[in-house]
């Protein structure tokens, strides 16, 4: 099983009751904590504590939706009357036009348009509905995870190449790095030669000015932090729904290596800068679809 999930997802399956079949659904779409809609037909209702229950033990994040729908009715299923509560309606309507002091002459058109009035004469037993739907809910999460999981591993695939183009700079970096501090300390120097006639200069104390400034524009402890926080990230890859701690450490890894481009003063290690920012972007926005 891949540990790595997307937030994206969709899982379906179908059940059957007197003749009457349904389409269980789960969709998923981004979101920082677990968003559960159920839209469910009004003879499931009891079952929403159940079904919630059921869905959050194995979806921690994500904008989700149940949805359960009838695609054909039963042959057998004739639809009757339930004339208790149509007595009901029928009291509480004309209560309302005697209260606000209307006519109500003909109440049967508004009478038909409640639904609720409306039942089938082959309704399943209570235990019935449970086993059936909640039985499906089961395969429909399974397929919906197994989806995830397809996705989780496209992420992956995507989000394991940019990690190596951010290795792979790191590493052209460290091994032109001593030649940028060579060329920064040469441009200083060719830069006094040109007023040595005019200025009389100490060379020990132009040596130690030389070096704190170098001292300054040293980028290894940002190399190496960046490497640690690089194999982090690999290694936190592997982990199931890190999803937000691999958005945390991408912004560690940003910090090195946005002071990495501040300390530049090299044109080559600028470009390459930019080249870690724009992986890491891309890191960043599939990171964000990770559960």
């Amino acid at each position: 099983m891949n540990h790595i999930q997307s937030m994206t997802g969709y899982g379906a399956a179908k059940f059957e009751l007197k003749s009457t079949g349904y389409l269980v659904e789960l969709k998923s779409l981004n979101s920082k904590s677990l968003d559960l809609t159920l839209r469910l037909p009004q003879q499931f209702k009891f079952l929403e504590h159940d079904m919630r229950l059921q869905i959050g033990k194995c979806c921690e994040r994500g904008k989700i939706e149940l949805l359960v729908q009838p695609l054909h009715a039963s042959s057998e299923a004739h639809p009757v009357i339930d004339r208790n509560a149509a007595q009901h309606y029928l009291i509480e309507i004309q209560n309302l036009c005697k209260d606000l002091n209307l006519t109500c002459n003909d109440p049967l058109p508004l009478l038909l348009r409640q639904s609720d009035l409306w039942n089938s004469n082959v309704l399943p037993e209570e235990t019935e509905i449970r086993s059936a739907v909640m039985t499906t809910l089961e395969t429909a999460i399974g397929r919906f995870i197994e989806f995830r999981q397809r996705e989780g591993l496209k992420l992956e695939h995507a989000i394991v190449k940019h990690i190596e183009t951010i290795e792979l700079l790191l590493k052209t970096i460290i091994a032109n790095d001593p030649v940028r501090l060579y060329a920064i300390r040469d441009r200083l120097q060719n830069f006094l030669k040109r007023f040595e006639a005019d200025l009389t200069i100490d060379a020990g104390r132009f040596e130690q000015e030389v070096l704190l400034y170098l001292e300054k524009l040293d980028i290894h402890e940002e190399q190496v932090r960046l490497d640690a926080h690089v194999q982090y990230f690999k290694s936190t890859l592997l982990e199931p729904a890190a999803g937000r701690k691999l958005g945390f450490i991408t912004q560690e890894m940003g910090r090195e290596i946005n002071t990495m481009g501040s300390k530049a003063q090299d044109a080559g290690l600028q470009k390459q800068v930019v080249e870690m920012k724009d992986a890491l972007e891309k890191i960043k926005e599939q990171c964000a679809n990770l559960l």
